[in-house]
């Protein structure tokens, strides 16, 4: 698959006026056709970001019916989100939704705890009858960090045919973030899966989008 995605470890220190987006696609299949539709619903996501009203899930919708009909060999999953203002504490809250990314990893830094995050059913994009799922949202302190990452990841294999896993995801990213910046975590993880499959012709992307919620 290809994949793009941002990720924004110093959100808050954005201006005021500065709107981003966390945003995480993944392309199905291989070679110059998915490049090319990466390419192509990079810059659908972002026009359609113009014109983004605090609703992931109408966003996520909307860049569904325009690649309908563009896209013909194949599907695209996605993540999207936005910020709430930051509240009294320092926390923010997170609005989520999905097309097919329905798993991410919260590290909680008052208890060094990795969560599992299950957001509501949502299908993949590219199909008519396709639908992002309902928002979903989250509560973000000083020092948790928010981990958003494609199949690729979970689903590197092995010679012997054994995937990475999220057990294993889960233990890296507790280990890692507690001791780690978050560009060595991601970058860890990344060649930790890469290395698992101990190939160099991986058959899917791995990709793991990362921020940290900073003072």
């Amino acid at each position: 698959m290809a994949t793009y995605g941002f990720s924004w470890r110093r959100y808050d220190q954005l201006p005021a006026h500065a709107r981003r987006y966390p945003t995480l696609c993944d392309v199905s299949g291989h070679g110059a056709t998915a490049v090319f539709y990466t390419v192509l619903l990079k810059y659908l996501t972002s026009n359609s970001a113009k014109y983004y009203h605090h609703d992931p899930q109408a966003f996520l919708n909307d860049v569904n019916q325009e690649i309908i009909g563009k896209i013909t060999n194949g599907f695209v999953t996605g993540l999207a989100g936005h910020f709430s203002p930051r509240a009294k504490d320092g926390s923010r809250k997170l609005h989520l939704s999905h097309a097919g990314h329905r798993q991410i990893l919260l590290f909680r830094a008052s208890t060094k705890a990795i969560e599992l995050v299950e957001l509501p059913n949502g299908t993949i994009m590219g199909f008519p009858s396709c639908g992002a799922s309902d928002p979903h949202t989250l509560t973000l302190t000083v020092g948790d960090r928010f981990y958003a990452f494609t199949d690729g990841v979970v689903e590197a294999s092995n010679p012997a045919g054994e995937e990475f896993g999220m057990t294993r995801l889960i233990e890296a990213f507790k280990q890692l973030s507690s001791s780690n910046s978050l560009q060595e975590t991601l970058d860890t993880i990344h060649q930790s899966a890469l290395t698992f499959s101990e190939s160099n012709d991986q058959q899917d992307d791995v990709s793991i989008l990362g921020f940290e919620l900073k003072d």
